[in-house]
């Protein structure tokens, strides 16, 4: 799908997905550093273009040394999470589409999203201290599809009752029933 900048962001703010990722952190008991969070707004934002031809949210990207870093979050998230903002939390398509990307990268390392980010052609293609551009990254992300349906087909029983038929497929023997001498 090719990115369409004419199409208003899903969020309203980038904000509000930064604290989405922050409190779902905090309700999952773990700690999102800095970076990470970054790392999976970038790829956030890239997925979502990539799957639906708009912006998750009104955000830029620095290409930086460490990695790609929405600038305006930097500075307002230096000193943490503010306290005394008002957010309007994702709901949802959105929300769910967040926690899927949530589901997809959180459990990765920083090192390891640091190095899935910097092989992103979008990001190694612009100079560092310039913005990546939002339609390059929806085009430099690999979005995984859907895998193939089964082949289904629907026949008719002997009471004329339709029914959905698949090709069989054995599942493999458990380990004690191979291991089973034969009398």
């Amino acid at each position: 799908m090719t990115f369409d900048p004419s199409l208003p962001p899903a969020a309203r703010t980038a904000l509000d997905v930064a604290i989405w990722f922050l409190d779902r952190a905090r309700a999952a008991d773990s700690h999102l550093p800095f970076q990470k969070l970054h790392r999976l707004l970038y790829l956030a934002q890239s997925v979502y273009a990539a799957q639906t031809g708009g912006a998750l949210m009104p955000a830029i990207f620095l290409a930086e040394e460490a990695g790609p870093t929405e600038p305006n979050l930097q500075r307002l998230l230096a000193d943490g999470r503010p306290k005394d903002i008002l957010v309007e939390a994702p709901i949802g398509q959105v929300r769910d589409f967040l926690e899927s990307i949530w589901e997809r990268y959180a459990h990765m390392p920083v090192e390891r999203l640091n190095d899935q980010v910097s092989k992103n052609q979008a990001y190694r293609d612009t100079a560092r201290g310039y913005v990546i551009d939002t339609a390059a990254m929806a085009t430099a992300i690999a979005v995984p599809s859907a895998p193939p349906a089964p082949p289904v087909r629907v026949l008719r029983s002997q009471n004329g009752a339709a029914v959905t038929v698949r090709p069989w497929s054995p599942s493999p023997a458990s380990p004690s029933e191979t291991t089973k001498p034969k009398r």
